[in-house]
């Protein structure tokens, strides 16, 4: 983290995400999005979108019923190719940020399918889990946020492990999975339905992630890495050493969060780059995070916050974000600063000493 400027007053934070069953409540937020040019197919796009808002328009009750389908009772699949296959049993489920009745407060869809026997999934069913993000709602968190929900609602189905696929140029949904404690198992062909293009395949194992989990004091935070670090930073900048933090660096995105942001209440520094958010119960720092993820796509995570047996001895670099913004080992960082503490200590007798503010 960098030398602040003066403070400036804090942005409201965006409510909670949550997934809710598709009500009427919702529906007309749900309409608006499609007609802004949201799809919930990431493969067929605007035509599957046009498809939701004419059986919409045409029954409203029947539309929302297929959300929730258990059983398989719905129509058959319609496929990239115009071809069709058999439904498998499966759900829905609609982010929602806000009141049930808030006019934007759809922001994105997930679905959890899987087969009425515990057999492996029909090829033409790329994954048991999809999502997808209005567009004007990405890179704040919500997808990967979604699918920790849906993981526990997995789980709680029954299912041991979870496959998601992806495509090799969609990195944003790669992050997402692999937040999740997804690992890449395989290339793989997607068939003649989807003209032969090339997918990543994913497995999550449920209960059983390589993420490591870590909560505040009073654990009204959660916070989920997708791994280890390699390297935790000691930043002596004026905020870091005031915070006593050290920070693990991950892209947005890929770092999970149970009760935030409603727990948590947050610093906006001067210069309006990023959010330093703080558990509002216990008052420990969690994190730190751009306010544009687009043009800032990393954030610090507070290690101190993780079981020191889980961090283990992973490397601490020093970081001098108050004067030179190096690098040092602790020997090189205080040779200079003891250096000129004794020469700022020994003036010549009778000589006043002058303060100077250190060189930015």
């Amino acid at each position: 983290m960098s030398e602040p400027p003066p403070a400036a007053a804090a942005a409201p934070a965006l409510p909670p995400l949550r997934l809710v069953r598709p009500q009427a409540v919702h529906l007309a937020a749900y309409r608006a999005a499609l007609e802004r040019g949201y799809s919930p197919d990431n493969v067929r796009g605007a035509a599957a979108a046009r498809e939701q808002l004419e059986e919409i328009a045409r029954d409203p009750q029947a539309f929302l019923a297929q959300m929730d389908d258990p059983e398989a009772k719905g129509p058959p699949v319609t496929m990239p190719d115009g071809s069709t296959r058999p439904r498998i049993p499966g759900l829905r489920r609609w982010m929602w940020l806000g009141p049930d009745d808030a006019p934007d407060g759809f922001v994105g869809s997930v679905g959890l399918r899987w087969t009425a026997d515990g057999s492996p999934l029909p090829p033409h069913v790329l994954g048991h889990i999809g999502y997808a993000v209005v567009p004007w709602q990405q890179r704040r968190g919500h997808a990967t946020r979604a699918l920790a929900l849906t993981l526990e609602l997995a789980a709680a189905r029954g299912l041991a492990e979870v496959q998601i696929t992806t495509d090799p140029d969609n990195i944003a949904s790669q992050r997402v999975i692999e937040a999740n404690g997804g690992r890449l198992v395989e290339r793989f062909d997607k068939g003649a339905v989807y003209g032969h293009a090339e997918g990543l395949r994913y497995l999550i194992t449920l209960g059983d992630s390589t993420m490591l989990e870590g909560t505040c004091h009073c654990g009204a935070v959660r916070i989920r890495i997708p791994h280890r670090p390699a390297e935790i930073t000691n930043c002596n900048c004026s905020i870091c050493r005031r915070l006593g933090a050290l920070w693990a660096y991950y892209d947005v995105g890929t770092v999970a969060f149970a009760g935030h942001p409603e727990n948590t209440e947050e610093y906006i520094q001067g210069d309006r780059t990023l959010r330093t958010v703080r558990c509002r119960t216990c008052g420990c720092t969690t994190h730190w995070e751009p306010l544009d993820p687009a043009k800032h796509p990393r954030m610090g995570v507070n290690i101190r916050n993780f079981d020191p047996h889980a961090i283990g001895d992973v490397r601490i670099r020093l970081f001098d974000g108050a004067d030179t913004w190096r690098a040092y080992t602790w020997e090189e960082l205080q040779r200079p600063r003891q250096a000129a503490t004794s020469r700022r200590e020994a003036p010549r007798k009778g000589a006043a000493r002058k303060r100077t503010a250190p060189a930015r």
